[in-house]
């Protein structure tokens, strides 16, 4: 019987992280995966996705386990902004800062500007503004 998928063409699990043996001592992570949001629909397979960026960044690029701030359902503004601000500190201008995102994104409604949000946001405009997290706002969390 003729295969079509011939097995010299199957494609490697993305789940399975390449163990290169690099080191990156000064960098850090945050990495986040937020699959159960309070009010807005649940974004399937988040927190899987942010497991395999944890992996990638720990197995693959060699930041330390323990450089990398792992956070998932309960991901709000303050935890976010207080895990970028500790990874800042962990690098202190030694490393890269690297950031890992999956759950929800959107255009801030008054300027465009793409935020974040987290778990607890909610729909209603005041609200909105107030728990979401702008991306140039990270930015300076990462840098500071």
């Amino acid at each position: 019987m003729l295969s079509l998928v011939p097995s010299a063409f199957a494609l490697p699990p993305i789940d399975v992280p390449v163990r290169t043996g690099a080191h990156a001592p000064g960098d850090s992570a945050v990495v986040i995966g937020i699959e159960d949001y309070f009010v807005l629909p649940d974004v399937p397979y988040a927190e899987r996705d942010a497991r395999a960026a944890y992996d990638f960044l720990t197995q693959t690029r060699g930041i330390r386990p323990e450089r990398v701030l792992l956070l998932d359902r309960n991901a709000n503004r303050e935890r976010i902004l207080g895990a970028v601000s500790e990874a800042a500190a962990l690098s202190a201008g030694q490393g890269r800062v690297w950031i890992y995102f999956s759950g929800h994104g959107a255009a801030s409604p008054d300027s465009g500007e793409r935020v974040l949000l987290g778990a607890d946001v909610q729909s209603e405009l005041s609200t909105f503004r107030a728990r979401s997290i702008a991306v140039s706002e990270l930015r300076r969390a990462a840098t500071a």
